[in-house]
């Protein structure tokens, strides 16, 4: 039977990202992951994916290879105005021999709730919306991250750092919501060279700063200009303003 041409064409965009990345596969390794994405592809149902993770291990492919991979099979359909995404997602597990379990937030629960949680990273395109993922990363527990004197916000900032090179590779943007909208991760990330791109929380609190010159006057120079009303702005003062 003939095969199509969506097969070959499919088939070259796999073979091209894994020319390109750093994954390094022998001719029977390589074959077997184009089938296993073909078939991904094709099949409706719901698929098992431990032939995946066996194709994986015998590889012995990096993390980093396959997330090369996964950058670029998606860069041919982005274009310049794009952005890395930063999403949290809370997954219901229970159990004592669960990885990595313990308390997450859940933004549609509106609480805290047991179970995991995988970070995900994806480039997305700004005017063709399209997103494409670059890597899922399991969280660490709470209780892990208290033992070794760490917050979830370090644990955040370091998988972005685990991937910086990469990341800056493709934007200096990095999309998150309102949760990352705090002062000790957004210094954190202009530190790596990129720019937080978030809404503000709810309990934000911004100030105007004033620009007055210098009096002789003695005591510190007053500072702010008064509290940040959304609904009531002073345009004139917006120039520059500290979020607390």
């Amino acid at each position: 039977m003939a095969i199509p041409a969506i097969y070959d064409l499919y088939s070259n965009i796999i073979l091209e990202a894994l020319s390109v990345s750093k994954i390094k596969l022998n001719k029977c390794k390589r074959d077997f992951m184009i089938e296993i994405f073909m078939l991904y592809l094709s099949i409706p149902s719901r698929i098992n994916f431990l032939q995946v993770v066996t194709a994986v291990l015998e590889s012995n492919a990096s993390e980093h290879g396959f997330v090369s991979f996964n950058k670029a099979l998606s860069m041919p359909w982005i274009g310049k105005h794009n952005a890395i995404a930063f999403v949290p997602s809370f997954i219901h597990k229970s159990g004592k021999h669960t990885p990595e379990i313990g308390y997450f937030w859940s933004a549609f629960a509106g609480s805290a709730l047991r179970g995991i949680e995988i970070l995900g990273l994806s480039v997305i395109d700004a005017f063709t919306r399209l997103s494409f993922h670059l890597e899922a990363v399991l969280t660490t527990s709470p209780t892990c991250l208290h033992d070794n004197d760490l917050s979830l916000i370090d644990w955040y900032v370091a998988v972005i750092k685990k991937q910086i090179k990469l990341i800056l590779s493709i934007t200096k943007y990095v999309v998150a919501n309102a949760y990352f909208s705090k002062k000790n991760f957004v210094e954190k990330i202009i530190f790596c060279s990129l720019h937080l791109v978030s809404k503000l929380r709810n309990d934000a609190d911004l100030q105007y700063l004033l620009k007055k010159p210098k009096t002789c006057k003695r005591g510190r120079p007053e500072k702010y200009g008064g509290k940040i009303y959304f609904k009531k702005l002073n345009p004139d003062g917006l120039d520059n303003c500290e979020y607390c």
